[in-house]
């Protein structure tokens, strides 16, 4: 159950009128149907259109506190989200990956902006990929502040440089590239380890990186700039490829929407966790599909060549 101003409210509704349903199967008609990637991509347009106006109505009717139509506005995100999942899949080689839950290669000549953090768990020089981060100047690296705690299972605190090293400039995990040591971890001071608000860490290198085709500056978002709901941003990491897995050795990549910031709000209220303004939302609100895992954290949300934020996961 969802709670909106203090009251429950189901998250499936079925309360829809008869003229909805048939719109709905009549577009369900004109996606099979379609024969041509036009067609089928004047489909795509207008849907999405449809969404998005969508996003618009039910921000206004959760902040108006209007409980009846946010359940109807979000059963009719439900079935209008599936229709956008079948488009996808009709689109010649999709850029969305919708049906990939798990991600798929790629090489770091691709990401050159990505380094991996690498840690010494039990202090026996033992580093072995961790977390991940972005390349923010020759000698800096921006990350995830919980990657960097007191850990009360092996009794070490995990904030301090000895712990770790950096490789840049490899797409595998285990080889190549190049490793440095680490002369300052700086964690955001105030980091909240329950709640994620500013999770994130600036790490200094002791030698300065040398930037090439493989190791490259990255580019922040700028302060006050927004990305708008339901666009295509790219999640690149280490992390396992399905939950209980194991991390693969190369590197990966995956496609995620970014997602209204009060549906997300909404979301995470069911389990309690809050959604601050700094944050950003990215996935699929309606069905499952790709998404960051173990392994990570650190690693760049990335919409059109900048980054938008540090990965984590909850």
């Amino acid at each position: 159950m969802l709670r909106l101003r203090g009251k429950d409210m189901p998250e499936n509704t079925e309360l829809l009128d008869q003229e909805f349903l048939m719109k709905i199967m009549e577009k369900n008609e004109e996606v099979e149907s379609a024969e041509t990637e036009e067609e089928i991509m004047k489909l795509n347009e207008e849907n999405k259109a449809v969404i998005k106006d969508l996003q618009k109505q039910l921000s206004r009717a959760f902040f108006d506190g209007d409980l009846k139509r946010v359940e109807k506005l979000l059963s009719y995100m439900k079935y209008y989200t599936s229709i956008d999942n079948q488009i996808q899949a009709a689109i010649p080689n999709s850029q969305y990956e919708l049906r990939v839950i798990q991600g798929k290669p790629t090489t770091i000549d691709r990401f050159p902006i990505l380094a991996q953090l690498l840690l010494d768990t039990w202090g026996n020089n033992q580093y072995i990929q961790h977390c991940a981060g972005v390349i923010l100047t020759s000698r800096h690296v921006i990350s995830t502040a919980h990657c960097f705690q007191y850990s009360v299972n092996t009794g070490r605190n995990y904030s301090l440089p000895i712990y770790w090293r950096i490789r840049v400039g490899s797409s595998y995990r285990t080889r190549g590239g190049f490793i440095h040591n680490i002369k300052t971890i700086v964690p955001h001071p105030d980091f909240d380890k329950f709640f994620y608000t500013n999770d994130i860490a600036v790490i200094v290198v002791t030698k300065p990186f040398i930037f090439g085709k493989k190791v490259k500056q990255g580019t922040i978002l700028k302060y006050g700039a927004e990305v708008m709901p339901n666009s295509v941003c790219t999640l690149v990491g280490w992390g396992v490829l399905e939950p209980d897995g194991v991390q693969p050795d190369q590197l990966q990549r995956t496609n995620l929407f970014s997602i209204d910031q009060s549906i997300c709000r909404m979301r995470y209220a069911t389990i309690r966790a809050p959604i601050a303004d700094s944050m950003i939302c990215a996935g699929r609100v309606e069905a499952g599909g790709p998404d960051g895992c173990y392994g990570d954290s650190g690693g760049p949300l990335i919409y059109k060549g900048v980054v938008l934020t540090n990965y984590y996961i909850t």
